[in-house]
C-alpha cells in the first residue's frame, strides 16, 4: 500500500494564502470595473440630476441658477453598463428647496441614492425710484425694474410697469422699496366735496351739467353727486378725472 503523504505546515499556509488571494481577487473582479472602464462617479450622477431638472422645469434655462450636491462616487458600478433615472420626490414647482431620487441598476445591483438641490428664478421686481408719499399717483419715472434671484414666486410682488404705473400708493415708500399689490389702489378721479361735470345719455338724448361730489370715488364707482341746479341727488358712475355719468 502506497503511503499518504502529509503535507507540511508551510504547505498549508501557502495553500490558505493562496486561496485567499484568489477570493480577493475574484471580489475586486466582480465588484470594481475592470481596467479601461469608468466607475460612476458623483459628477456623473450630479449631470443627469441637472438635466432631469432642466428638461422638467417651466422656467427659461438663461433665467434659473441651481446649486445640486456631488453625490458619492459609485466605485462598484461602471458608468457604461449601468442605467441611470431621475425622479422629483415632493413638490414640482423646481424652486427652492428640491429633492431627488436617483435610481442606479447594473445588472442585479439596484441602488437608489437621494440628491438634493436649490433652485432659484431671476425675476423682475418694480421698485421705487425715490421715496413716495402715501397717496402718490405713480409714473413712469417713479418707479425702477429691477432684476432678483427667487426661491419662491411672491403673487404680491409686482413685475410689469404697466400694472403699477397710474395705480395710487396707499402707504409711503422708501427709495429702492419694492412694491407690492397690497400698496396699490385706484386713483380717485374724484374727491368729496369737488365740482362734478355730470353727463347723462340715453340714446339721442344728452345732457351735462355741474354737480357737487359727495363721495370720493376711482374709476367705474358708484357715487352719489348733488345737481347744483336742481339741488337733487342723484348716483353716477365715476367715468374720468372729475367726470361722472348717470346711468339708466
Amino acid at each position: 500500500m502506497k503511503s499518504i503523504l502529509k503535507p507540511s505546515r508551510r504547505q498549508i499556509r501557502c495553500w490558505g494564502l493562496s486561496v485567499t488571494l484568489s477570493v480577493s481577487f475574484l471580489f475586486l473582479f466582480l465588484c470594481f470595473p475592470l481596467h479601461g472602464e469608468t466607475m460612476i462617479k458623483g459628477e456623473k450622477i450630479r449631470e443627469e440630476v441637472i438635466r432631469h431638472i432642466e428638461r422638467s422645469m417651466p422656467w427659461d434655462h438663461k433665467e434659473v441658477r441651481m446649486d445640486v450636491e456631488l453625490p458619492p462616487d459609485q466605485a462598484d458600478l461602471t458608468e457604461k453598463m449601468a442605467i441611470i433615472r431621475v425622479e422629483t420626490v415632493g413638490k414640482e414647482d423646481y424652486l427652492g428647496e428640491m429633492t431627488f431620487l436617483v435610481r442606479i441598476s447594473q445588472g442585479k445591483i439596484h441602488r437608489q441614492i437621494t440628491v438634493r438641490g436649490t433652485i432659484e428664478l431671476l425675476k423682475s421686481v418694480i421698485v421705487s425710484a425715490r421715496a413716495l408719499p402715501a397717496g402718490s399717483v405713480i409714473g413712469e419715472s417713479d418707479i425702477l425694474v429691477k432684476k432678483k434671484w427667487v426661491t419662491r414666486l411672491d403673487p404680491l410682488l409686482v413685475s410689469s410697469p404697466e400694472e403699477v404705473v397710474g395705480k395710487q400708493l396707499s402707504t409711503s415708500l422708501k427709495a429702492g422699496m419694492e412694491i407690492k399689490r397690497t400698496t396699490l389702489t385706484a386713483p380717485l378721479l374724484v374727491k368729496r366735496g369737488k365740482t362734478v361735470r355730470i353727463n347723462l345719455e340715453k340714446g339721442p338724448l344728452k345732457i351735462s351739467t355741474i354737480g357737487v361730489s359727495e363721495e370720493d370715488g376711482a374709476q367705474g364707482a358708484l357715487i352719489r353727486v348733488r345737481n347744483i341746479s336742481s339741488n337733487r341727488h342723484v348716483y353716477a358712475r365715476v367715468v374720468g378725472e372729475n367726470l361722472v355719468q348717470v346711468e339708466f
